[in-house]
């Protein structure tokens, strides 16, 4: 007895020992492995609320950049000032106001804006589009007595409107007299309801989120308000305020300038994390914020996960080392019946356990099946005892199983690993498997305990992690924008994958530090990067700017940074931010400049062509039209000479011949006025003045009385609109067309003539003559307006052909 008594003491020292050592080691790797996950899950969550604060910030930004683009339309632009000084000086100006009509009402039709409005210096509303859109709120107002101040445009920040009481946001352009050394005529309004698109642009997040919201803030005072209603409290917007000193507070911290991934309690009193970030050229801050809880929510999980594998590790070893102390005790005891006795007892300790703890032999039959295996797949131990291990093995598994069993049968160490299991409803559950030998007397393996933990949340919770990084990584691809950050103190550079592809180095590569990165760049573009990087350490400056790199392959590439500096105690110590290839952009922007360059020189030569032709061809037909006129005084001179000195001497018919040759050299004169009258028409400069249609009628009539006089002639001429253009061009036109419809309506009794306007068309007045005179053959329409070109004998209606040819011409100059 005392022999066996020291024996069993000593083989119990031994356990304990090697159990003490196991236990030891397994805490160790399992503290270092948890202390590793968590720096690394950490870095992951900061890294994906910065870049989706990143993201929100830079749409932002150019969307405020396009509002006030669309605003630019309208600053210094002298048409629209004309149109606008127009109606404010005479409201009764309809087309003023109906151009300004079609100038404005193209806005509400946008989806950036629901309402135009424009207003005087004094704040008078003059136009609004729609136009039932009521008073304007005293914010705008104000802000458009500020822009007219100013001189430029601006945007308007949210306000409440006092009357309807709902959130908007407006642009302000200032329209200025140019005319006048820039004086201020009004205020162009282009309203925006941010719940078309600025509210659900905020609201938005890239990945599903329980608790994940976007806030935007401005500091007023000494407090910060909010500007956009919260995922989780009502009323918000331009309602809900807090003060700047409450230091844990993201929103607050947001509207003091901070920027940067911080932790704080939020507007509920919850604990969260955020991204906060400035929005350049605006009153606003960016907080991008996800509850604690949900953001180190899969971290717990997983230091539970660890806690329970710890413990399974160690009950497995303790178990381990019991079931060789008992095998000892068999062994000798030398009784088969306390060695099966020794296993009942260890059977009742699995089956108790929470854990899901089984035992079987190699053939797969279950000779053990604790609680927590029939809470895990839903078998009761009495199924799981009839039944064998491959009910519960994915067909996917079958060959890893077996494989696993011929391993340890082998002799092999096997431990722990991940794998599948089927639940008795046919889900498939992801588990870590701990593992451990069963052997008998003679050291031979019979068969396997494994103690089995169900990690299937936490593998989709990786999952997920996985999609929303891959996702991220797609976007920065497709985009070819990569991310970088400089650590100041340790002199270490971390490049995305992005930013690897942009200088084709290989993923993982060396790259270089802070004070090698410049020589990336070429010779020329190297003053800027180095400046616009000291200007970001020393002075806090954001770093921006565009310049040529050649990448380790020899590439050429034109590239866009961006960068944030971090500080500690006012020191910057890391410096971040994106890099993106913009290569082709600036391959797209030089190519339409040499368009843009190539295009306007021809213009220049093919106008230049154009207008000495023009010249040339006005000084051909001017000479020519001018020199005919000595031959031809010359011949009916003398003509006229001949008859007075000779006429009695004639014939009847030699008389006739004297008359017709002064006829004809009368008739030619005309047509040589004709054509120097249509010469100069070309080569007259126009006068633009507004035009009294009705008054110019009116004369031309009274010049027409001549040939009207005894006439039955009935005038239909209802009051005509006011027009723009040359008042003697005009004139002429007036006269040809009135005095063609008094001509060849000479037949008629009464003769009718109507002269009016048929309505626009592209802002343009369609005039119209029309009369119940001979007419024309429709087929030779198209000589109508030719040169010389006329539709009856000269014998029936006198003229040249040239009246009408001017009256195209002068249309055709006035556009």
């Amino acid at each position: 007895m005392p022999n066996r008594d020291t024996n069993d003491k000593h083989s119990l020292g031994v356990l304990v020992t090697i159990f003490v050592c196991v236990a030891a080691a397994i805490l160790t790797v399992g503290s270092l492995y948890y202390q590793h996950y968590e720096q690394n899950y950490r870095s992951g969550v900061e890294h994906q609320l910065t870049a989706v604060a990143d993201l929100k910030m830079a749409e932002l930004v150019q969307w405020r950049k396009e509002r006030l683009a669309d605003g630019a339309i309208y600053f210094k632009n002298p048409s629209f000032s004309a149109l606008v000084r127009r109606v404010f000086e005479n409201p009764a100006d309809a087309d003023a106001q109906r151009q300004l009509q079609d100038w404005l009402g193209k806005y509400p039709v946008h989806e950036s804006y629901e309402q135009v409005r424009l207003m005087d210096a004094q704040g008078v509303t003059h136009l609004s589009v729609p136009d039932n859109s009521g008073p304007a709120s005293s914010a705008i107002v104000q802000g458009a007595s500020d822009v007219l101040r100013s001189g430029q445009v601006a945007i308007q920040d949210f306000y409440r409107h006092d009357h309807d009481q709902r959130i908007y946001l407006a642009v302000l352009v200032p329209i200025l007299d140019e005319r006048d050394a820039g004086r201020p005529l009004g205020v162009l309004v282009l309203r925006i309801d941010p719940e078309a698109y600025l509210y659900p642009f905020i609201k938005r997040w890239p990945t599903p989120s329980r608790t994940a919201e976007t806030l935007l803030v401005r500091r007023e005072g000494n407090e910060v308000l909010f500007l956009n209603e919260l995922r989780f409290q009502s009323n918000t917007a331009l309602n809900l305020r807090a003060p700047l000193d409450r230091a844990a507070l993201p929103a607050a911290q947001a509207a003091m300038g901070r920027e940067g991934v911080t932790e704080g309690i939020d507007y509920r009193g919850v604990p969260v994390v955020a991204a906060l970030r400035t929005i350049p050229d605006s009153p606003w801050s960016l907080v991008a914020r996800v509850d604690t809880a949900e953001m180190y929510g899969p971290m717990r999980d997983r230091l539970w996960q660890l806690v329970v594998l710890i413990s399974a590790l160690l009950f497995g070893a303790g178990a381990f080392a019991g079931l060789i102390w008992r095998q000892q005790r068999v062994r000798f005891y030398r009784e088969r019946a306390e060695t099966e006795n020794e296993a009942s007892r260890m059977v009742t300790v699995v089956r108790d356990s929470n854990d899901a703890i089984t035992i079987q032999d190699f053939e797969g039959r279950i000779t053990a099946w604790n609680h927590g295996a029939e809470l895990m797949y839903g078998y009761s131990e009495a199924e799981a005892l009839q039944m064998n291990i491959w009910r519960i093995t994915p067909p996917a598994k079958t060959a890893e199983k077996k494989a696993f069993i011929d391993r340890l049968i082998a002799g092999e160490a096997i431990s722990s690993f991940e794998t599948q299991r089927l639940t008795k409803d046919g889900r498939i559950l992801d588990v870590w498997l701990t593992v451990t030998k069963l052997v008998d007397d003679a050291e031979k393996v019979i068969g396997i305990a494994s103690t089995e933990r169900d990690i299937t949340e936490r593998k989709q919770a990786e999952e997920a992690l996985r999609t929303s990084e891959s996702m991220l990584n797609e976007m920065g691809r497709i985009a070819e924008v990569g991310g970088w950050e400089m650590d100041l103190i340790t002199r270490r550079a971390r490049w995305t994958k992005g930013t690897y592809d942009i200088v084709e180095i290989g993923y993982g590569d060396p790259i270089p530090g802070p004070d090698e990165h410049v020589s990336f760049y070429l010779p020329e573009y190297r003053p800027v990067v180095e400046g616009a990087m000291k200007r970001l350490i020393e002075d806090d400056i954001a770093l921006k700017f565009e310049a040529k790199l050649r990448t380790t392959k020899g590439n050429i590439k034109w590239c866009r940074a961006l960068g944030k500096a971090v500080r500690k105690d006012g020191v910057c110590i890391k410096v971040y931010g994106t890099f993106q290839n913009i290569t082709e952009r600036k391959r797209a922007e030089e190519e339409i400049r040499q368009l843009n360059a190539e295009l306007e020189q021809r213009v220049r030569d093919r106008t230049a062509e154009l207008e000495a032709a023009n010249k040339e061809l006005e000084s051909f037909s001017y000479s020519v039209s001018h020199d005919l006129r000595a031959p031809l005084r010359h011949v009916q001179g003398y003509v006229d000479m001949l008859a007075r000195e000779a006429g009695s001497q004639f014939s009847e018919k030699g008389r006739r011949y004297m008359t017709t040759i002064a006829d004809a050299c009368r008739e030619l004169g005309v047509l040589i006025d004709d054509m120097l009258a249509f010469s100069r028409m070309g080569r007259a400069e126009m006068g633009e003045a507004s035009v009294n249609l009705d008054k110019m009628v009116q004369d031309t009539l009274s010049d027409l009385e001549p040939a009207t006089r005894g006439r039955n002639i009935v005038w239909k001429i209802p009051p005509l609109p006011g027009v723009q253009g040359d008042p003697a061009m005009l004139r002429q036109v007036l006269a040809n067309l009135l005095g063609n419809a008094v001509k060849y309506s000479r037949p008629r009794d009464p003769a009718e003539i109507e002269f009016g306007c048929d309505g626009t068309e592209d802002g343009r007045f369609i005039l119209f003559v029309r009369d119940n005179g001979v007419g024309f053959d429709p087929q030779y329409v198209h000589k109508l307006f030719g040169v010389f070109q006329r539709l009856h004998r000269a014998d029936e209606f006198e003229g040249t052909g040239i009246g009408l040819a001017n009256v195209r011409r002068i249309i055709a100059r006035h556009g």
